[in-house]
């Protein structure tokens, strides 16, 4: 039988594979020909384009970085009344913050460092834009900055253990949307309990 034509692959179509990849790999490697079966091609056509997989690597972030800074940007421009709007809104977008590739920067980092950075750089992007939205309100510094600390990590863990299908209790079923719903509830009596000064700052 005769094979039809192979597909045509360009760079943007391997970067998007990477970053695909990325974002559904258990570990923190990724391997060209997993790429390429994604892509239904082989992978020699990949060095065509790209001098090595940490280039490839280093593109597919750079896409992702700037998919999430326009998400945190729209997210930071529009108007809130209260802070249960910013709880909100982060929970309801955080789904696009694309965790996932969070998780792998973490993991690749401990053998890579120069992602370490950039992992830290996108945290505090995320802490830097939440203050702002509070700095909005009225909120001082410090107590913007606590409740900053406040909802990235309940927002990471909660992600980590979604991803990591650490959530399905079988006595209890919940969905997704309840799950969260339930922890952004929680977050934002923490919130609230800050703003008030039921929270005393320790230290």
């Amino acid at each position: 039988m005769k094979r039809g034509p192979k597909p045509q692959v360009t760079p943007e179509d391997w970067v998007a594979g990477v970053l695909a990849e990325m974002k559904e790999t258990d570990g923190v490697d990724i391997r060209i020909e997993a790429v390429a079966r994604r892509l239904g091609v082989t992978k020699g056509s990949f060095y065509n384009y790209f001098e090595s997989k940490e280039d490839a690597v280093n593109r597919a972030l750079d896409l992702w970085l700037q998919s999430e800074n326009k998400v945190l940007a729209e997210m930071e421009s529009t108007p809130v009344a209260g802070y249960e709007q910013i709880v909100e809104r982060l929970f309801s977008t955080v789904g696009r913050f694309e965790y996932p590739l969070v998780f792998f920067l973490v993991g690749v980092s401990r053998r890579h460092s120069q992602y370490h950075n950039l992992a830290r750089r996108i945290q505090r992007e995320r802490y830097t834009r939440v203050e702002n939205m509070l700095a909005r309100m009225g909120v001082e510094p410090r107590t913007a900055d606590r409740i900053a600390v406040a909802l990235i990590p309940s927002l990471f863990g909660l992600s980590y253990l979604e991803y990591a299908h650490l959530l399905e209790t079988p006595s209890v079923p919940t969905t997704k949307e309840q799950r969260w719903a339930d922890v952004a509830t929680m977050t934002s009596f923490v919130v609230k309990k800050i703003l008030d000064g039921e929270l005393p700052r320790q230290g």
